[in-house]
């Protein structure tokens, strides 16, 4: 499917994902078609794969080229290279609050594959709109609220995974925790969001780092950041 519109779609809950055609309607005002050029693999997509049926495009970081935009987009324009991240509605108490994570159309909008509405950018048989993106396909159809803009010279597919794993173990260092320097922290799992919370600990200068992880390769990773190691 060289040059075509194809994305991976589940066949079955648990089953193995086959490559279909991709047939997305016009973007509505707010929302964007990203081109991709990489996807991270996310254990919530292996989660999700055991319990959606047939037609599913899973897939929630990704990054690539802005291809179109809707009539209200102002923040990107066709050419653009963006990261793409979960989806809010930008309405409610917590979105007002610029805490998008909290959203109160969080599972609607994240795990139901369709809009808030109930309608779909996606035509039958396939179902997109996972995490607002469904990134396992060679185009996504985003909103300009849940994609951010980056350099053009840097490469897209290393930057994938910041819309999810990254995002979250850093954030919650350098947010939620608001880890201070001098300070120390235990990080319990290195896996992709506990070496993002060893790296935003070391940004912090932390004075002590422990990662605890069952995993020598894991631990030989996290020691490579900054961590002493038990």
């Amino acid at each position: 499917m060289t040059g075509k519109r194809c994305a991976a779609v589940t066949t079955s809950p648990g089953g193995d994902l086959r490559f279909a055609p991709l047939r997305l309607r016009p973007p509505r005002v707010d929302e964007v078609v990203v081109r991709l050029a990489g996807c991270g693999i996310c254990h919530t997509d292996l989660s999700c794969r055991s319990g959606v049926a047939a037609g599913a495009i899973l897939g929630h970081e990704g990054a690539g080229i802005v291809e179109r935009v809707g009539n209200a987009v102002r923040a990107v324009q066709p050419g653009d290279a963006v990261v793409l991240s979960f989806q809010s509605c930008g309405r409610c108490a917590a979105c007002l609050r610029r805490h998008p994570a909290g959203c109160e159309h969080f599972w609607q909008l994240n795990f139901d594959f369709q809009r808030l509405d109930g309608s779909s950018g996606y035509l039958p048989p396939l179902r997109g709109h996972f995490f607002g993106q469904s990134a396992f396909a060679t185009h996504a159809l985003a909103s300009e609220r849940n994609l951010v803009r980056v350099a053009d010279d840097l490469p897209l597919a290393t930057l994938a995974p910041l819309g999810c794993g990254l995002q979250t173990g850093a954030g919650t260092v350098l947010n939620a925790l608001n880890l201070q320097a001098g300070e120390r922290l235990l990080v319990l799992g290195v896996g992709a969001v506990g070496l993002a919370a060893v790296m935003a600990a070391k940004l912090r200068n932390a004075d002590a780092i422990v990662a605890l992880d069952r995993l020598e390769t894991r631990l030989r990773c996290a020691g490579e950041l900054g961590p002493r190691r038990r």
